[in-house]
């Protein structure tokens, strides 16, 4: 495995770290306190009005999760009313995490496997991916895949071009945080995108940018 990867999984091992600034609950380190009390206010807390402002589901939809982290997404679009959602994330703690929320949350029509993200991918109705592009500068293979595991909906969230002032110092404090991390990020253009899943057949419905993020709705045209 490449270094910047395993430095990624690295990370992500750390479940519970990475899981409290949804609830603002600080963090293990002093580091991780300061991150959760100026970033994820402004990055998870918008990131998820938006995301459920956006996605369009009906009853009978399977919905997949790239890259799911603690689950979050995923169980509360099960809770909703999706007839199944599945979670694939590569830590195997975060896996642990997502079955732990979901068995105290009773929620059943979700299934949650640890894997790298490859054809293990279910088919589905709708597929999402919430920030795994950040972590590769090389993406063409990554939306191919969606492209194909997806029937009708892919919904995509990547850092881009800032909005604002204030976006711009988010995104450079954001950057700065993942190198003393030993994470590398990367940003992505949208036209890029755009461009390359509608030549797979998915044209981008809604867009939201939001500080330095991208949030994109690509709907399958017959």
């Amino acid at each position: 495995m490449e270094k910047k990867e395993e430095a990624v999984r690295k990370y992500f091992e750390n479940a519970l770290a990475f899981d409290e600034g949804y609830e603002s609950k600080g963090g293990p380190d002093f580091i991780h306190r300061i991150a959760n009390h100026f970033f994820r206010p402004f990055l998870l807390g918008r990131r998820w009005t938006e995301f459920f402002s956006m996605i369009d589901f009906q009853n009978d939809d399977t919905v997949v999760d790239v890259g799911c982290g603690s689950g979050r997404y995923i169980i509360e679009l099960s809770r909703r009313g999706i007839k199944k959602g599945t979670g694939i994330d590569f830590s195997s703690d975060m896996i642990n995490l997502c079955k732990q929320r979901a068995g105290e949350l009773g929620v059943k029509n979700v299934e949650f496997s640890q894997s790298d993200i490859n054809e293990t991918v279910p088919l589905s109705d709708i597929l999402y991916s919430l920030g795994f592009l950040t972590y590769y500068k090389n993406i063409d293979s990554y939306l191919d895949l969606f492209s194909r595991k997806a029937r009708r909906l892919i919904i995509l969230e990547f850092p881009g071009e800032s909005e604002n002032i204030k976006g711009a110092i988010l995104k450079c404090l954001c950057f700065a945080w993942a190198k003393m991390r030993s994470l590398k990020v990367n940003t992505h253009s949208k036209k890029y995108i755009d461009d390359f899943l509608s030549e797979k057949g998915f044209y981008p419905v809604k867009s939201v940018n939001y500080f330095f993020s991208w949030l994109v709705a690509y709907e399958k045209k017959l």
